[in-house]
């Protein structure tokens, strides 16, 4: 009655089955399409004896359970209606959730592995563990891992496994290399625990594999690209720096010497310019092959450009560097067949020598610097070493380099003006000449300080200011006539010289009363 919302005068004795499916009906928890149907295949159950289970959901989503029986001296039927509702609601719940774990363990990244604790076989392999292991699930559930893995990995799984089934104990393994039956060799992380029963035994071994192989991979590959040359695969600059400046550390500890070689390919921007510049990468190639099967034990590296870099240790030194030099230099020299092209290449080789030479990486590498200068200037396809005087011309040169920085902002820089007349005599210009009156070094010709502000950058700050002081200069004559300057090639490299000239030339601005009777001082 209070499953259907029935009254007592609807189920009181002698009531039929049609008068208790009608009084269902009127209360609207009858479902069967046709009543008269329903009521005789009940009738004809009852007769044959046949017990019936059927469940109904009602109006307001409740579920009914209804089994009918004979009962067992025969002559009776006993039909029993039970609310199961939250009990089904259960069960729906728990299919769920055992739906949505499998679908997240299936899912998940890492691999996720179970075993029976009893007998160790495997009883559950995720999806990634397919993917993991190189198998599929098929073909290891049901099976030990002496039937899946080979026979060293196999013991060792063996082992871990007895480990956790004896201490239940959860275990946790950091990166290390096991081989897995069809993915090869991989390196892992692995956390393992046991899962237990109601009685507390050990039932299963849960184990979760995390695969950090492409990972390791992708890191050797960054760590790889950061200290070497993409083009030849050289140890780079960065490398360079730390190699020499763990040798130096090394040798001043040990009192040895050894030998820094900068190399630098002969007229190689013409090999560019002729054949290409992929024809000019793969010279480079092939070169810094060359050098590798040349150099045995010693550094090389490729600092950029055509540029390379040798740090050499063996031997006696200077001795062993010059005899280094000459094999590399003749190794060089034989022909390449460069896609079809036959090219022959030279090399120069400036030498320094740590420690007679110098002691820091910097000095070291301006030395070396200086001795291939040197090389270059006496013919090229040579080697030089730094010498005394050399080094003496070099920190000469570095001084005054120095004090270059700063000649414009400290005024000691003037314009001289070169008289330019035209064959009858008159006066139609004059070209500016850059002055340079050092404080304590006295007049230094532009011979000497031109190239060094070429060499370090210089000339274009230098240049412009030279521009602007002689357009400034030639506002303040009574007669208009022609200004001329110098231009560096470096000049025409950077920056926008014809914007400057146009800005210095159609607007001048004088710092200086302009004087009408004001002419300009000749050299």
């Amino acid at each position: 009655m209070q499953i259907y919302g029935l009254s007592p005068d609807d189920v009181k004795p002698g009531a039929t089955m049609e008068d208790l499916v009608r009084a269902r009906m009127v209360k609207g928890t009858f479902f069967a399409v046709d009543p008269e149907a329903y009521v005789a295949e009940l009738m004809a159950s009852m007769r044959k004896r046949e017990p019936t289970h059927t469940e109904m959901e009602l109006p307001d989503q409740r579920i009914i359970s209804v089994i009918s029986q004979p009962t067992p001296d025969g002559n009776g039927w006993v039909v029993t209606h039970e609310d199961i509702t939250e009990h089904r609601r259960a069960e729906q719940e728990r299919d769920r959730s055992h739906l949505f774990a499998t679908t997240v363990i299936e899912n998940v990244p890492a691999t996720i592995v179970v075993k029976e604790a009893k007998t160790l076989r495997y009883v559950l392999v995720n999806r990634a563990g397919e993917a993991y292991f190189g198998a599929q699930r098929e073909s290891m559930i049901g099976k030990t891992s002496e039937q899946v893995f080979p026979p060293e990995t196999a013991k060792l799984i063996a082992e871990h496994d007895g480990e956790l089934v004896r201490t239940g104990q959860a275990q946790f393994y950091d990166e290390h290399p096991t081989t897995t039956p069809g993915a090869g060799p991989r390196i892992v992380t692995t956390a393992r625990m046991p899962i237990r029963d109601e009685q507390g035994e050990v039932q299963y071994l849960l184990t979760v594999i995390e695969d950090r192989t492409n990972r390791k991979r992708a890191e050797a590959q960054i760590a790889h690209m950061v200290h070497h040359d993409p083009l030849t695969g050289l140890p780079n600059r960065t490398a360079f720096n730390e190699c020499l400046s763990s040798t130096i550390e090394s040798a001043a500890k040990d009192g040895t010497s050894f030998a820094l070689m900068l190399l630098d390919i002969d007229r190689f921007k013409e090999t560019n310019d002729v054949f290409g510049h992929i024809v000019g990468d793969d010279l480079l190639c092939e070169i810094a092959r060359r050098l590798q099967k040349m150099i045995g034990g010693a550094f090389v590296a490729r600092l950029g450009g055509d540029e390379f870099t040798i740090i050499s240790t063996d031997g006696e030194q200077p001795a062993a560097a010059e005899t280094l030099a000459q094999q590399i230099i003749a190794a060089i020299a034989e022909e390449a067949n460069i896609d079809g092209h036959h090219l022959r290449s030279a090399i120069s080789i400036g030498i320094s020598i740590f420690p007679a030479n110098a002691e820091d990486a910097e000095t070291l590498m301006a030395n070396a610097d200086a001795a291939l200068y040197r090389a270059k200037s006496e013919g090229r396809g040579i080697h030089r070493f730094l010498e005394a005087a050399m080094d003496e011309r070099l920190r000469e040169r570095r001084a005054l380099q120095h004090d270059l920085q700063s000649a414009i902002e400290r005024n000691e820089l003037t314009l001289n003006y070169q008289p330019q007349a035209k064959i009858n005599g008159e006066n139609f210009g004059f070209e500016a000449l850059a002055r340079w009156r050092h404080p304590a070094r006295g007049m230094i010709s532009p011979g000497k300080f031109i190239p060094l502000a070429e060499e370090s950058g210089l000339i274009i700050p230098l240049g412009e200011w030279i521009l602007r002081e002689a357009c400034r200069e030639a506002a303040s004559w009574a007669k208009p006539l022609q200004i001329a300057i110098n231009l560096s090639p470096v000049q025409f490299r950077h920056g926008d010289l014809a914007a400057l000239v146009h800005t210095c030339c159609s607007r001048p601005v004088s710092h200086r009363p302009v004087s009408s009777s004001k002419s300009p001082k000749a050299c």
